[in-house]
């Protein structure tokens, strides 16, 4: 069986202005693929219903990783680029020794959202930032 912690997540997020950042992160949310379900009633509705498909899609993402100094100096940019920076999402699965198998599933998109954690001075959690990010449906 898998566990949820074997997986590596990168979120590289292409800024407007030609700046590049690559986080690596600890949590991601999200991203089910998802298909319209076309339905076709032939003669009338009198034979059976046929099932045509249709279009698919892939859900928003929200990606987590702790606050510390990589993310910081960053911050203020990050800002400026919700709804406007390009991201690409990498989820790579790893074995039990931390090595990557298997296929990647890799998304782009758009970053919608940048939330920095709540201040709280009794608080005794990590300090986690969040990046929603709208996804497209082509997976690679």
């Amino acid at each position: 069986m898998r566990r949820e912690d074997l997986y590596n997540v990168y979120l590289e997020i292409k800024g407007t202005d030609g700046k590049v950042v690559r986080f690596q992160c600890d949590k991601m949310t999200g991203a089910a693929a998802k298909g319209k379900d076309l339905k076709y009633r032939p003669a009338n509705g009198l034979e059976s219903q046929l099932s045509l498909g249709g279009p698919k899609s892939v859900d928003n993402t929200t990606i987590t990783r702790l606050y510390d100094t990589t993310v910081d100096p960053w911050i203020h940019w990050l800002y400026s680029q919700c709804s406007r920076a390009a991201v690409a999402v990498t989820r790579q699965p790893l074995d039990e020794n931390g090595h990557p198998f298997g296929q990647a599933l890799n998304f782009t998109g758009k970053l919608m959202d940048v939330t920095p954690p709540p201040t709280d001075s009794e608080s005794d959690k990590a300090a986690l930032i969040e990046f929603a990010c709208s996804l497209e449906s082509n997976v690679g």
